[in-house]
């Protein structure tokens, strides 16, 4: 999967292409959430476990089931999920803008126009890593924090890159040559 998903400009050339970190990462900040999460699925189970062994009634029976499967998903699954997305995903630097690819339940390509960039986020970690949030002129609230809601978009983001302070470099050089390109085309020549 790492071959470009959008097809170049002529003067467009690639150059950086990277993915994220690869297996299964918790962060500090996630333990919080997976301790709570263990909390809660435990919680589902045991309310489950007395439901179907007294016998209580099936609307009841039914009603804890979808707290089990959601306990146990944001217990369990999420992290493996989480994974997978990483394992399937590719970032991409041109010339002319930053590309994302996820190649999950089907191909998925986003991109942002260099021009287009306003401002950006760079979260560095001590060894290096980071990530990398972008926010377009075309939506100044493309920088708040969502969280992973079905039917919501998230930012455009590298995330969880190595040498994500270089690739910010890459990047912020891209858009200095782009705008220095934009501001030569529209001038005069005299003469």
């Amino acid at each position: 999967m790492t071959d470009l998903p959008i097809s170049l400009e002529p003067d467009e050339r690639v150059l950086w292409s990277g993915a994220p970190r690869q297996g299964v990462v918790l962060g500090a900040s996630d333990l919080f959430g997976l301790v709570a999460s263990v909390v809660f699925f435990g919680f589902a189970a045991v309310l489950n476990a007395t439901f179907w062994s007294r016998g209580a009634p099936w609307p009841m029976r039914l009603l804890a089931l979808p707290f089990l499967l959601g306990g146990a998903y944001t217990a369990f699954g999420e992290i493996w999920v989480d994974a997978w997305v990483r394992r399937n995903t590719r970032y991409f630097i041109t010339t002319h803008r930053v590309v994302v690819r996820r190649k999950l339940l089907r191909d998925r390509t986003r991109a942002l126009e260099l021009d287009g960039l306003r401002d950006g986020t760079l979260d560095l970690r001590r060894d290096g890593s980071g990530s990398i949030t972008f926010a377009s002129s075309a939506d100044p609230a493309e920088l708040v924090e969502r969280r992973r809601w079905p039917g919501t978009t998230r930012p455009l983001s590298f995330d969880q890159i190595p040498d994500a302070k270089q690739v910010c470099g890459i990047i912020d050089a891209a858009t200095r040559a782009s705008a220095s390109g934009r501001s030569h085309a529209g001038r005069r020549v005299p003469g």
